[in-house]
C-alpha cells in the first residue's frame, strides 16, 4: 500500500473539508490543497478532509467495517498512523493483513485500553474507537495533530449526542428514519440532506457539518479496495476447539 507524506489539515476554525460544489456552504469550506483524499463529488472534484489540526479533533463514523476500514485505507494513505480500539481485533487484522501494513502504521488495542497520546505535523495520528451499537466517544488529553474517530453502526440517542460534539459527521446510506434523526436532531440541517442520506449509493458516504451536507464518492486503488471490502466481508475464523477427553 503506498503512502504519501501526511499533509495536516488547517487551524480550526478555517474549514473541515474542501470541495467546489456549489451550493455548500462557503464558511465550512477550507479551499487548500491539503488534507485526507477521501474522493470526489458528484462534479468530479475532489474532496480532502482535513483531519488534523492544532488541537485534538472529533469525528464520528455511521457506518459498517467496510466503510470503516476503507475510511482507514484513505487515511493511511495520506501518510497518518492509525490506532483502532476494538472489541473485534480478527476482523481489523485481517483489513491490515489485506492493506499490508503493520504496527505501528496500523495498531491494533483493546476496546478499553488507552489511547496513544502522540501525533505530530509530520506523522498525524487518528485514534479510531470502534464502539459498534455503542457510541462512547474517545476523550484523549489535549494535544495536537491527533483526531478521535467514533465508528457505530446505527443511531441512537446517543450517537445523536455525539454528533452534536462532532467536527465532522460521515455516514453511509441510512433509513429514513435514521438518517432524520441524524441529520435533523444530530446535526440541526433540514430535511433535504436526510433524504439525500437516505439515497445513497454504495460507495458514497456523506461528509456532514453543522452548516452542509455533501455526498462523496470514495476513491481508494481497485486492489486496495477490493482487499479491504473481501477482508471485511469475511467473518473471522473461530479458534479451534480442544477436544474433550474420550471417557
Amino acid at each position: 500500500m503506498t503512502r504519501a507524506a501526511a499533509v495536516p489539515g488547517p487551524a480550526p476554525g478555517t474549514g473541515v473539508f474542501t470541495s467546489r460544489r456549489g451550493g455548500v456552504e462557503a464558511a465550512s469550506l477550507h479551499l487548500a490543497p491539503d488534507g485526507v483524499l477521501l474522493g470526489h463529488d458528484g462534479g468530479g472534484q475532489d474532496v480532502r478532509l482535513h483531519l488534523f489540526r492544532e488541537q485534538v479533533g472529533a469525528v464520528l463514523l455511521v457506518g459498517d467495517l467496510r466503510a470503516a476500514a476503507v475510511t482507514v485505507a484513505l487515511v493511511l494513505r495520506s501518510g497518518a498512523r492509525v490506532c483502532v480500539l476494538t472489541g473485534r481485533r480478527a476482523a481489523w487484522q485481517a483489513v491490515a493483513d489485506a492493506l499490508g501494513v503493520t504496527d505501528p502504521e496500523l495498531e491494533l488495542r483493546p476496546a478499553d485500553a488507552p489511547p496513544p497520546e502522540t501525533g505530530t505535523f509530520a506523522e498525524p495520528l487518528l485514534m479510531l474507537q470502534d464502539a459498534g451499537a455503542s457510541a462512547s466517544p474517545i476523550r484523549p488529553a489535549p494535544g495536537p495533530w491527533r483526531t478521535a474517530m467514533t465508528v457505530v453502526d446505527g443511531v441512537t440517542p446517543g450517537v445523536v449526542a455525539t454528533a452534536r460534539g462532532a467536527h465532522v459527521v460521515l455516514s453511509q446510506r441510512l433509513t429514513r428514519s435514521a438518517a432524520r434523526t441524524l441529520v435533523r436532531d444530530g446535526l440541526g440541517l433540514d430535511q433535504a440532506p436526510a433524504d439525500e442520506l437516505a439515497r445513497l449509493e454504495n460507495g458514497v458516504l456523506a461528509v456532514m457539518t453543522r452548516q452542509s451536507f455533501l455526498p462523496v464518492v470514495l476513491d481508494l486503488p481497485a486492489e486496495d479496495l477490493q482487499a479491504v471490502l473481501a477482508a471485511s466481508a469475511q467473518p473471522p475464523k473461530p479458534r479451534a476447539r480442544a477436544k474433550s477427553p474420550v471417557t
